[in-house]
């Protein structure tokens, strides 16, 4: 009867059988959050400081337009979709947020090298996640490279199967070209952002390894 109703418990069960599981686990989570705490303001200093506009010729081309609503809709929609997909997985689950941390590690260092100011004519992206759990202040420079849009890669490269692997990568083309027309972000921010994300996947894939001698 559990096995069938609730096969996610005797999964999580399994999983944290081992005590290195429950440790990784858990120091992976405490992690995350202390690097989401840690960016929230890492953030203000990147906003406070003086970059450069980028020459971008395709926003020449265009206007921009406001897509707070269905970039943020299609991005916690994916989000959610990836955490419960992945509640029957628990090693999948952590897979991907280390790939998440490894990411966010590579944007810490890319947005420190790379001052940059917004688009011209820039449309501001409204995360509502970010304000709630951030500062309060609205920022405009987190550019190089896009963290939406690794994120959406990192869960098309970490989903459980082929079809999400190819919904989530779908909603990552339509959201970058919805950010791209907001002008929140450069071309290069977004071309880069699954580079970034396959890089991630690619060292989190030899650091899973290492610690559980399996393949992910």
């Amino acid at each position: 009867m559990i096995n069938s109703k609730k096969p996610y418990l005797i999964e999580w069960m399994l999983f944290f059988k081992k005590k290195s599981s429950v440790y990784i686990f858990f120091l992976t989570f405490l992690i995350f959050l202390f690097l989401l705490f840690l960016f929230a303001r890492f953030l203000l200093f990147v906003e406070n400081r003086e970059g450069v506009v980028l020459n971008d010729p395709l926003m020449s081309y265009f206007s921009a337009s406001d897509f707070n609503i269905p970039i943020f809709i299609v991005i916690y929609g994916s989000i959610l979709l990836g955490i419960i997909s992945m509640l029957q997985h628990p090693e999948k689950l952590m897979f991907a947020m280390q790939t998440y941390i490894i990411m966010l590690l590579f944007r810490f260092i890319a947005m420190y090298l790379t001052p940059l100011n917004a688009p011209k004519g820039i449309i501001n992206l409204r995360d509502p996640l970010v304000f709630a759990l951030g500062t309060g202040e609205q920022v405009t420079k987190d550019l190089f490279f896009s963290g939406h849009i690794a994120t959406l890669c990192i869960l098309s490269l970490t989903a459980i199967n082929k079809i999400l692997k190819f919904v989530f990568l779908i909603f990552a083309v339509i959201a970058a070209v919805m950010i791209l027309l907001q002008k929140a972000h450069y071309t290069i921010d977004l071309i880069m952002a699954p580079v970034a994300a396959y890089v991630s996947f690619r060292i989190e894939k030899i650091i899973y390894s290492k610690l559980f001698s399996v393949k992910p």
